[in-house]
């Protein structure tokens, strides 16, 4: 039997670009900032869920490691990872981020148990020592405080820094930590240090969301192309039910 070339030639180009247009793999940062982002391992957290659920349907292979924030920036802003996890545009401002976010955070501050501090402006702050994470940003009064008052702040850094800094409460280094208000809830239980410490009052101005994203390092050349399809990716995952599953693993709900 003859063969037409030129037939079977187009049915060979048809099932190549059938396959993923981008077989990568995809290697993603962040610190442990449960239910966010976890060690890898026993908890991988939400947002690398959903990095999975999203680009290895297409073929992509997602790789996760640990390290501290800052760390994990200054990699994804170098190019030496393809993203990092849990990021904000007032953390990376050059880093490429998708038009959907992946989620959203509130700042809260922790004291001791017992403790009558409460956020009520920058004023409030000067008669406590704060514990924070090493290029975290939180919010914008609270971020112009920290610049402009270096002596008021301990700056921990780290896989774990928010536990350092919760221990640090608990032995009366500090007066207050600040964090995201899901962070803290979950750290707080997993140390057991209910009764220890309690979340504290704040103004109303302040417990605003904020988004966040997993957002791609500015010199890859397929972060555009990264961030369309996990944009896009978010938009299935929520119409088919998976996103809410994914998030009800870790006691959440859409923010949407």
């Amino acid at each position: 039997m003859r063969i037409h070339w030129a037939f079977l030639e187009s049915l060979c180009l048809a099932a190549l670009l059938s396959l993923p247009a981008l077989a990568d793999t995809l290697t993603l940062k962040a610190d442990n900032w449960m239910p966010f982002s976890g060690d890898g391992k026993a908890e991988t957290g939400y947002l690398l869920d959903i990095a999975r659920a999203v680009f290895e349907p297409l073929g992509h292979k997602v790789v996760y490691a640990t390290g501290p924030w800052d760390q994990a920036v200054a990699e994804g802003r170098s190019g030496k990872c393809t993203g990092i996890l849990g990021a904000s545009p007032e953390d990376a401002q050059d880093f490429i981020y998708p038009s959907e976010e992946q989620g959203t955070s509130v700042q809260l501050f922790c004291v001791r148990s017992g403790s009558p501090w409460k956020y009520a402006g920058v004023g409030s702050l000067k008669a406590i020592k704060l514990g924070i994470i090493k290029d975290y940003t939180y919010f914008q009064e609270l971020d112009d405080y920290i610049k402009a008052n270096p002596s008021g702040v301990l700056i921990t850094t780290g896989d774990d820094a928010l536990k350092g800094n919760l221990l640090k409460l608990v032995q009366g280094e500090l007066g207050a930590v600040v964090d995201d208000r899901s962070v803290l809830k979950f750290t707080i239980a997993k140390m057991n240090l209910q009764g220890k410490v309690q979340i504290a009052l704040a103004t109303a101005d302040v417990v605003k969301p904020s988004k966040l994203y997993i957002a791609f390092s500015p010199k890859n050349p397929k972060s555009q192309d990264y961030a369309r399809i996990l944009s896009e990716g978010m938009a299935t995952l929520r119409k088919s039910g998976q996103l809410q599953k994914i998030l009800a693993k870790y006691g959440l709900t859409d923010w949407k």
